[in-house]
């Protein structure tokens, strides 16, 4: 089918353009093969990363983008829940996703993702649902901003902004304005500021295994709320010190931002266990990063047609 579009990624870092669709068979690895899956296949792509001083023919990321945004009934382009949904593989709009436990050493950090059921043995205490926050002109999922404590001081605010969930978003920003109120977040917690990141002030490895950023969301209930706790090592994904003039000794840059702006991207996906539902746009949060590497589906639930996350 002859149809064109563009998307663009990471504030255009990444640009794909297609002119066609076709469907075609899905396997992903521990399901059955999905039949009638439609694809955007791209014929232009742009994709721009840091030049090392070499001449690539291909780019070291993004061999393929794998649509998992909020499915909008607008919209003309393939949405794979929807696909999903659509075909009759799964019998409700949901996602559910998780990282497992921190391994210890940094690296890798292995997780899934299940449509239309949820496996309640990857996150601990309640799945709480909280506000989507999203307003008339945003796409996505948005949530209000959370009370911070870090390794034990709460951090305070006074940004007036929601926060957006994106699990392909490479950090974190937090609404720490620049300025005084950034100082004092600096001198509170005992990081660092590395040019317009947060650092750890000494080795990756040295971070404490229980220090923690605890991020406190409000529920849609009364009373109720959901606090994710973060490891700080988490934030640790190898970014490297590249700012030749710096004589501050060993520090470890995380993959964490203060701004204006807010966002809970792929580290915060690695300690919070998301649920999303785009039936009614809903969105729920758990502690999550407390199964096992290689473990399988322990506690699985299909969520049935009418039913959603916190139903079953």
């Amino acid at each position: 089918m002859t149809q064109a579009d563009a998307y663009a990624y990471a504030g255009n870092a990444k640009i794909v353009r297609t002119s066609q669709y076709s469907n075609d068979t899905i396997t992903v690895q521990g399901s059955i093969p999905i039949a009638n899956v439609q694809f955007a296949n791209a014929d232009n792509v742009l994709i721009k990363q840091r030049n090392d001083g070499t001449c690539k023919s291909t780019p070291s990321l993004d061999q393929g983008i794998l649509g998992l945004s909020p499915f909008e009934s607008t919209s003309k382009v393939p949405s794979f829940r929807e696909n999903l949904f659509t075909a009759g593989a799964i019998l409700s709009r949901t996602m559910t996703m998780w990282f497992n436990a921190h391994p210890g050493p940094l690296g890798t950090l292995t997780g899934g993702t299940l449509f239309g059921a949820i496996d309640r043995s990857k996150f601990t205490g309640d799945l709480v649902r909280v506000p989507n926050a999203i307003k008339q002109y945003q796409v996505g999922f948005y949530v209000p901003k959370p009370v911070m404590n870090i390794n034990g001081v709460i951090v305070e605010s006074t940004v007036d902004t929601n926060c957006l969930v994106d699990s392909g978003a490479h950090a974190d920003a937090i609404p720490i304005p620049y300025g005084e109120e950034e100082k004092a977040f600096f001198a509170q917690t005992g990081l660092i500021e590395y040019i317009g990141m947060v650092a750890y002030n000494g080795t990756c490895d040295s971070i404490p295994a229980d220090f923690n950023i605890d991020y406190t969301f409000a529920g849609v209930k009364d009373k109720e709320n959901i606090t994710i706790k973060m490891p700080l090592r988490n934030y640790a994904r190898g970014h490297e010190v590249l700012d030749p003039s710096w004589t501050g000794g060993d520090i470890c840059v995380l993959n964490l931002e203060t701004g204006s702006s807010c966002l809970f991207g792929a580290p915060f996906a690695s300690a919070a266990f998301l649920a999303f539902d785009d039936a009614d746009q809903s969105i729920a949060f758990a502690q999550g990063g407390v199964s096992d590497e290689g473990s399988g589906l322990d506690d699985l639930v299909v969520i049935g047609m009418g039913e959603t996350f916190d139903s079953v």
